[in-house]
């Protein structure tokens, strides 16, 4: 494909698995902090799946596309919904479309604008049914019954979500750790207890190559001694084998102190 001027090239080889891990590590430390970068990042990524599906990648990187760009479930959601978005376009006769694979074009921004317009208008409509604002029909009062109804058996929420959560908790030491999931866990509930007061904290999980799959800042837990919660979609976990990083930022207080950093090892293993 052209590579467009700028950071972009770097931000392809980093969403393609093309740069060395000390590189990734260090554009990875600047998604953190950097907003600017991650709308590149996020642009350039969009770049990447209309050069795909208008078939203008390169072969080596179509290849890297579809084994490294679409190992993240995120992007494999993103590609799905582009395909969904482009195909509802081209069911309407009467804008002529421009080339998929054009970089930030208007139909690209068409896409955003219509997604978001979707998400408000999703929004407003769970919100309403909370409210109870739905539409509301007249209805007649029914003539009293002389026999009594049998009462509907009540919902069962909270077991339904014990189901969908798992939970893992970690000691304040680094070390490895069994990960059990079933079709129906959701998220992973990680429990730290990561034994220092600290400002913040910024958690990464890698596969077994190295790539970032989650991540996340979150400050410190609300009361010492609690432990820090890291919530994980369990689609994050497609493999066997993971390494979970803890960061803790330095105290600014006393310059001198190091960062404080865990690591765990984790291995998944899907139950029936």
């Amino acid at each position: 494909m052209s590579r467009p001027l700028g950071q972009e090239p770097h931000l392809v080889d980093y969403l393609l698995g093309r740069m060395r891990p000390e590189q990734r590590a260090q554009i990875e430390r600047r998604l953190f902090t950097d907003e600017d970068l991650n709308d590149e990042l996020l642009a350039t990524a969009d770049d990447l799946i209309h050069a795909y599906l208008a078939g203008t990648l390169s072969g080596d990187d179509r290849l890297r596309f579809e084994s490294d760009f679409l190992a993240s479930p995120t992007h494999r959601r993103r590609l799905s919904f582009v395909q969904d978005m482009l195909a509802a376009l081209e069911r309407v006769p009467e804008e002529p479309l421009a080339a998929v694979a054009a970089p930030r074009s208007v139909r690209a921004r068409w896409l955003i604008a219509a997604a978001a317009a979707l998400a408000a208008v999703g929004a407003l409509v769970a919100l309403a049914l909370l409210r109870g604002d739905g539409p509301r029909q007249a209805l007649k009062t029914p003539p009293p019954s002389t026999a009594p109804s049998a009462a509907p058996p009540p919902p069962e929420p909270r077991r339904v979500e014990r189901a969908e959560l798992r939970r893992l908790r970690l000691p304040a030491r680094s070390g490895a750790a069994d990960l059990t999931l079933t079709p129906r866990t959701r998220a992973v509930r990680i429990e730290v207890a990561v034994g220092e007061d600290r400002p913040g904290f910024d958690a990464v999980v890698r596969n077994e190559s190295g790539r970032a799959v989650w991540r996340t800042h979150t400050p410190p837990p609300a009361e010492p001694g609690e432990p820090l919660v890291l919530e994980v979609p369990a689609e994050v976990f497609a493999s066997a084998r993971y390494v979970l990083r803890i960061e803790g930022e330095a105290v600014r207080k006393t310059e001198q102190s190091a960062p404080l950093v865990l690591e765990y090892r984790l291995r998944v293993r899907r139950a029936p």
